[in-house]
């Protein structure tokens, strides 16, 4: 069996930029308040229960 290649590639320099671009958008406001995120991922509906149909 040969080498495992790795999933992911390292790229600091990528990861260090997303950082930094998420920080900013942080520090200028640009952010969902819970309350806001919550009532937004309730209008997804549900899944159905065990023995429940998909609709």
């Amino acid at each position: 069996m040969g080498k495992l290649q790795p999933i992911f590639e390292d790229d600091s320099a990528a990861d260090q930029a997303a950082d930094a671009e998420g920080i900013a958008e942080l520090d200028a406001g640009k952010v969902i308040d819970h309350a806001s995120m919550k009532a937004w991922l309730e209008t997804w509906g549900k899944r159905p229960g065990p023995g429940e149909p998909a609709e």
